[in-house]
């Protein structure tokens, strides 16, 4: 993994990066790194920018480091539907990047502005689809149980899950970390105890009683969301029929198997959905 930034521009209230402030590496620097990596014969590289694009100059830089012939790799990394432009997309494709995690977190527009996420689902789909096309592949992000969020709000986000039908999905509930917003938030609102006597950093098991949803029902609600996503035959024949070796057809297997298990548990244990 190799980091050519540090921090992020933007403020989601649910997520702490953004307080550590944003600084980019020098694009000599970044070569440097990458011509080292070749020497030890590395192939596939995990660009962990938090949001690859956000400095155009920047990064279509980097984009033309990574066209050299002597700095051909296969790549991933994270970035924002608002951020990436359909060139710039073009251009990531062209520079060996398979794969883009974006953070879609809802489908509901009052949740997304009222997290200060500055997207729209109409964005998302758009470049869910442009991704499709240039052959990169896409995890989405979703967020169950974020304040605001009801029985169908969230059920609308699953069911645009499989609409824009990303190559993987993770499906987390909010947690309301320290120094976020969001934790404030849920502390005025009562969604939380304001005596702090255990840090929680599950993305897993609920903490937040948001009135509209019990702990239960957002362990319910992630629980369909895993069901209805990776248990579909369409996806379940994708996956298969584009496995490449034997490592990775197991890999599908043990991943998919860990995934049903946890999905069809009813309930968390108590003693997990830790009070906060």
């Amino acid at each position: 993994s190799i980091l050519t930034d540090f921090g992020c521009p933007y403020h989601c209230n649910f997520c702490i990066t953004g307080t550590f402030g944003y600084r980019m590496r020098d694009l000599d620097n970044v070569e440097m790194e990458l011509n080292y990596l070749k020497t030890l014969g590395i192939e596939d590289i995990w660009f962990k920018d938090v949001v690859f694009g956000v400095n155009k100059r920047h990064y279509y830089g980097l984009l033309e480091l990574l066209k050299k012939p002597e700095h051909k790799f296969r790549w991933a990394t994270l970035s924002r539907v608002d951020v990436v432009t359909d060139d710039i997309l073009v251009k990531m494709a062209e520079a060996g990047c398979h794969t883009i995690q974006f953070g879609v977190e809802s489908s509901d527009p009052d949740i997304l502005e009222s997290i200060e996420k500055g997207i729209s689902p109409e964005r998302v789909k758009e470049v869910f689809n442009l991704c499709r096309k240039l052959g990169i592949r896409t995890l989405a992000h979703f967020i169950i149980g974020l304040p605001g969020e009801t029985m169908e709000t969230a059920k609308r986000t699953i069911d645009f899950a499989l609409d824009i039908d990303p190559d993987f999905a993770s499906f987390n509930v909010a947690s309301p970390r320290v120094g976020t917003p969001l934790r404030d938030e849920a502390i005025e609102k009562g969604y939380i105890s304001d005596e702090l006597t255990e840090l929680d950093n599950s993305i897993t098991f609920p903490t937040m009683d948001l009135g509209t949803l019990s702990k239960e029902d957002v362990w319910r609600l992630r629980s369909e969301a895993v069901r209805r996503f990776y248990l579909r035959p369409s996806y379940l024949y994708r996956r298969l029929t584009g496995v490449r070796s034997f490592r990775e057809l197991t890999n599908s297997i043990f991943e998919g198997t860990n995934l049903v298990v946890n999905s069809l548990n009813p309930k968390p244990d108590p003693a997990e959905m830790v009070e906060v």
